[in-house]
């Protein structure tokens, strides 16, 4: 379809459409690269959290960790145990619930569901850790009453075999905490049948010494030191069940979790900072997929616009230039032009149109100012020729008339002048000469009207 044929208004709305078109074009890319690019950055921001709440939680974990040894050690630091315990809980629920990946959520919620029964167990860690100290500290305080009671003993006993048999019993109550204290320093699992087989020894020892005939004031010593053997060995049974029960909970049901939380936890972050050095790199490439699709895009626009550029100077600029040049020059006079686009079926067709009304109408202005100024001419030229004629007749008439009275002056004056003679020489009176008689020439033709000055 030729642009003739789609007319003035219809170009300007196919540039407007195309313009549109291409804007729209850039405005989708755009937003596509802005899309990718936004959804690459909220996702990135996401990690970022996650990994921020992955790595407090493992400081968490570790805390809750240290803690929960230290407590076992030395039975202190259990407030900041159960704090950082119940905030790992807490935000590990709320970090479970904010990741995407299924296999992070999975792992995070049998984590959360380890942390919870280990909790209940660790209020029955703390109860029987808390049973070992106060076992430990009866230990502590039979021990030092059996040492007392003996060096009562042999203070007040002054025979020879009494003396052996007093040694002989401070030896086995030495030998009794030595291996109290060695189970309570190394835990090793022998050291309950010790600490037994050494209650056996002091025991044998204490009955040796109480068939021993012994002073008034130390008879009564042994039973007092038996009733404390006895009471030790009671007080470390109870210290071993509840170290065993201790110990039990905490290797069994409270440390492990602890410490997958911790393993596990490190693995979820070093997952999310992959994951989020993965999202970088796909962040870097999506900006440079979007600049290379838009210099693209724009390799491929700007000839297009050159051509609609061309398109539309070629359908609307060049027609009404030219059109308004033809209007310019017929303003100046020149009605012999050529009006441009008189073919044309749109609007540059009937401005056309009316503009050729304007050149044939300034044409039969300009054909009728000249004969009309052709007929005044002649009119005029007739006008002065009729003039002439009269004026000649005139002449003709006159100059008769003047032509009789010159030659009646010259009679007249010739009768004076005779008359004039005639009484000079009566008078006798020389009479000077008379001047000669003036020559007859004939009047100029009168012109009526006068002709007109030419300017």
């Amino acid at each position: 379809m030729t642009l003739s044929r789609l007319g003035v208004r219809a170009c300007i709305f196919a540039g407007c459409a195309a313009l549109i078109g291409l804007a729209l074009v850039v405005a989708v890319n755009a937003m596509l690269g802005f899309g990718s690019l936004r959804q690459d950055t909220v996702a990135g921001e996401a990690l970022l959290r996650s990994t921020m709440a992955a790595k407090l939680l493992l400081t968490r974990a570790e805390t809750a960790r240290r803690s929960l040894l230290r407590f076992r050690l030395d039975s202190t630091q259990l407030d900041e145990h159960l704090v950082s315990t119940e905030a790992l809980v807490r935000e590990l629920a709320v970090l479970r619930d904010e990741l995407a990946d299924p296999a992070h959520k999975a792992g995070l919620a049998a984590l959360h569901g380890r942390l919870l029964p280990a909790m209940a167990q660790r209020d029955a860690f703390v109860a029987a850790t808390q049973a070992l100290v106060a076992s430990r500290q009866a230990l502590f305080g039979r021990g030092d009453a059996m040492n007392r009671l003996m060096n009562q003993m042999a203070g007040l006993s002054t025979g020879p075999e009494a003396q052996e048999a007093i040694r002989a019993a401070n030896t086995s109550v030495l030998l009794l905490r030595i291996y109290n204290w060695r189970f309570l320093a190394t835990g090793d699992p022998n050291g309950v049948a010790q600490v037994r087989d050494g209650a056996d020894r002091l025991n044998q020892a204490l009955a040796e010494l109480a068939r021993l005939p012994l002073s008034a004031p130390a008879a009564e010593l042994p039973e007092g030191l038996a009733r404390s053997a006895a009471a030790y060995a009671a007080d470390f049974e109870a210290f071993a069940r509840a170290s065993a029960r201790a110990t039990q909970l905490y290797d069994e049901a409270v440390m492990p979790p602890l410490a997958d939380a911790g393993a596990q936890l490190t693995a979820l972050a070093d997952s999310l900072t992959e994951a989020m050095r993965a999202n970088r790199l796909r962040l870097l490439e999506t900006i440079g997929t979007t600049d290379r699709r838009q210099m693209l895009l724009a390799g491929l626009l700007l000839p297009l616009g050159l051509v609609l550029a061309w398109w539309m100077s070629r359908g609307i600029v060049r027609p009404v230039g030219a059109m308004a040049a033809a209007m310019h020059r017929l303003a100046q006079g020149e009605t012999g032009i050529q009006i441009p686009s008189r073919d044309a079926r749109d609007e540059l067709g009937t401005m056309a149109g009316a503009v050729e009304v304007f050149r044939r109408n300034a044409e039969e202005r300009a054909r009728l100012e000249a004969e009309r100024q052709h007929a005044e001419a002649r009119v005029e030229a007739e006008k002065r020729q009729a003039l002439h004629r009269l004026a000649e007749a005139f002449q003709e008439k006159v100059g008769g008339i003047i032509e009789g009275v010159a030659v009646a002056a010259s009679q007249m004056r010739a009768t004076a002048e005779t008359m004039s003679g005639a009484a000079r020489q009566a008078a006798d009176v020389p009479a000077p000469s008379p001047p000669p008689p003036p020559p007859r020439s004939r009047a100029p033709a009168c012109r009526w009207p006068p002709a007109p000055r030419r300017s």
